[in-house]
């Protein structure tokens, strides 16, 4: 049933039966379950019908501070406002509107209005999208580790691959990568680290992380090779008083 359906039930009740009183608050059928594009504006809908003087907030489930009081924004974040519209002298919205949305936004919100025994709405918001963290420089010698987050909204995305300058990575052409995954049911996410353990020039590359949802995401990674003139300074001295220094091996 949309919104002018309700509203026009409710007005029909109050005809058939005057003693039926509206000026109690209450929220008005909207959806429940977002699901948004990493990067996208997410708007979490919540709509009230005879608000009156009673404010609405929205408040994070699990965070034990407001989010948003009326039309304040109570969280110093430039990305969360709320998008108010006085559609009819009884209706009123009040959506929460996240600019620029990351996965670590997905989660349970609740609309609230604040009266005597305070009213709740829950909306579950789903975030699809995929990041991949790591170092982009990195010495010879040392370890590689990208690690690609995939989440898939309400369903877990299947599998993730990788590739180097657009060449997929396997185990028997890539013998010195190994590929790691796991499911987070928590995050809704499906995590894999691609790991080098001693590094060399030609590990130097872009690697991109494909989700089976099409999601896609890269890094590039620069293994610094230093010449017999770039001398890396420690910091202490030995015992002689003279600077200590390390010398990377050169690359044949």
């Amino acid at each position: 049933m949309d919104i002018k359906s309700q509203v026009s039930n409710l007005v029909n009740t109050k005809k058939s039966n005057p003693s039926v009183q509206l000026l109690e608050p209450r929220f008005l059928s909207v959806a429940t379950n977002i699901t948004v594009r990493e990067g996208s504006l997410a708007e979490l809908p919540c709509s009230v019908l005879n608000l009156g003087t009673k404010q609405v907030t929205w408040q994070r489930v699990g965070e034990d501070f407001f989010t948003t009081i009326g039309r304040l924004t109570w969280v110093k974040k430039d990305n969360i406002m709320i998008g108010y519209n006085q559609k009819t002298p009884e209706i009123s919205d009040w959506n929460l509107l996240i600019k620029n949305v990351k996965p670590e936004d997905a989660g349970l919100y609740e609309c609230q209005i604040t009266a005597t025994e305070i009213m709740k709405r829950t909306v579950q918001l789903n975030v699809i999208g995929i990041s991949v963290k790591g170092k982009e420089y990195v010495e010879h010698g040392d370890s590689i580790v990208l690690e690609c987050n995939a989440t898939g909204g309400p369903h877990i995305p299947e599998d993730i691959d990788w590739f180097k300058n657009g060449d997929k990575i396997d185990s028997h052409k890539y013998h010195n990568i190994i590929v790691t995954k796991f499911r987070s049911l928590e995050n809704r996410a499906l995590i894999s680290r691609l790991i080098i353990d001693r590094s060399t020039k030609e590990d130097t590359g872009t690697y991109i992380c494909r989700s089976s949802l099409d999601e896609i995401n890269k890094k590039t990674v620069t293994v610094l090779v230093a010449d017999s003139s770039n001398v890396k300074r420690e910091p202490g001295r030995s015992k002689s008083g003279s600077s200590r220094t390390h010398r990377h091996p050169e690359q044949s």
